[in-house]
């Protein structure tokens, strides 16, 4: 009798567990999918408030700044609420972000709500990494980041198949507001019928107890996170309008390349339960981000556009992997007790470099034109390379029996 109530107790545990996990789930889709349905229908964006192309930077800038800043303090909100309510919060001032891009009058308030809406980003990328990274779950970690692909290689179809409709971007922007607000009500379902399994996190960090690592494994892994968001960023921000103005390809198969791009991203960390087993851990980051500079170069120097797409997708098949395993890497790296401050900055390093990066490529574009836009990527996916190499050298020994496949 006893035994058939803990089976009884363990199964409730499960599903209670799967209830703000499946809320996480669509958090990371909607949480990359408005920055990338703006990439693609910038121009249009552009063409209503009358800006150059070279102001995307200025608006990619507002978000990584929120976004950055957030992550930053996400460790003190930690303290002070629990996973579902931080969620809960975050996603639903998301949506009222959202309703603030679809509705705005003029520059200064897109600019404004871009700014809250990388804020509330920033909660929750947050919250969901240091939930899943403490668990040393490879396919969850995986899948938690494939849903983030998923978003974003949903939004700009949603863009083209709108415009096709002679519809606004107004109307996409708003279309994603609807889905945020049901993750909201997803989350707040999760507060009334879960708990996360608080206990089992570790209490934020000191900044004290981080000068004791290792420096330079420390420097060395925010810097590769800081240029990792770079490459995607950069790529994801500027694709579409340097296939659209800078080539012969049409909007419409300039959008599904670039929801191509986002798609092999997201199988790749499906996958990445598959794929850890082929390739040692602590090797794949340095693998992926030399497949990803290769497939960048072919974007860059292709000789006609449809082996330059090919490139493009080939990029985020390659590079799809690199986010979440070196995040599951904090854990052996800096040990668990500190992964978890370790983490918010590397996801604080992400999002500068996915800000900085992009907006350094539009001042480029502002001096010089796009054509410098594919080479400024192949610099940085060079970058990319070395740092990533650097970290796998300073990096100690650890045991990959750890890391738990669900």
């Amino acid at each position: 009798m006893t035994a058939a109530l803990r089976a009884l107790d363990g199964l409730g545990a499960r599903r209670r567990a799967v209830r703000p996990f499946g809320a996480m789930l669509g958090s990371f889709v909607v949480l990359g999918a408005p920055m990338a349905a703006v990439a693609v229908a910038w121009p249009s964006m552009a063409g209503d408030f009358g800006l150059p192309l070279g102001a995307l930077g200025v608006l990619s800038l507002s978000f990584g700044g929120g976004y950055t800043l957030s992550t930053l303090a996400a460790g003190a909100w930690a303290r002070r609420a629990t996973t579902e309510v931080r969620l809960a919060v975050s996603v639903g001032t998301g949506c009222v972000a959202l309703v603030g891009i679809a509705l705005a009058p003029a520059w200064g308030v897109l600019i404004a709500a871009t700014l809250v809406l990388g804020i509330t980003g920033g909660q929750v990328d947050a919250a969901v990494n240091a939930y899943v990274s403490v668990r040393g779950e490879v396919t969850s970690m995986g899948i938690i980041h494939a849903s983030y692909g998923l978003g974003v290689a949903l939004a700009p179809l949603l863009v083209v198949a709108l415009a096709a409709a002679g519809m606004s971007w107004r109307v996409a922007i708003a279309v994603l507001a609807l889905a945020e607000a049901g993750v909201a009500g997803g989350f707040l379902a999760a507060v009334r019928l879960a708990r996360v399994e608080h206990h089992r996190r570790q209490s934020p960090v000191a900044a004290a107890d981080i000068a004791r690592v290792r420096r330079r494994t420390l420097v060395l892994s925010v810097l590769t996170f800081m240029i990792y968001g770079g490459v995607a960023g950069g790529t994801g921000t500027w694709a579409y309008t340097v296939l659209t103005e800078h080539g012969t390809v049409s909007a419409a198969v300039a959008g599904v390349a670039v929801a191509a791009y986002w798609a092999g991203l997201t199988a790749s960390r499906l996958l990445l339960g598959a794929i850890e087993r082929r390739i040692p851990l602590p090797l794949l980051p340095q693998v992926t981000a030399l497949a990803t500079l290769a497939a960048l170069v072919v974007f860059w120097l292709g000789p006609v556009p449809e082996v330059r797409m090919a490139g493009l997708v080939l990029s985020g098949v390659a590079h799809g992997p690199f986010f979440p395993v070196q995040t599951l890497l904090a854990t052996h790296r800096f040990g668990a007790g500190r992964a978890q401050a370790v983490v918010g900055y590397q996801i604080a390093a992400a999002t500068f470099g996915g800000a900085i990066f992009p907006g350094a490529i539009g001042a480029l574009v502002s001096w010089h034109g796009l054509g410098l836009v594919r080479p400024a990527l192949v610099v940085i996916a060079v970058g990319l390379v070395i740092v990533t190499e650097l970290l796998r050298r300073a990096s100690p020994q650890t045991a990959r029996g750890a890391l738990v496949r669900r």
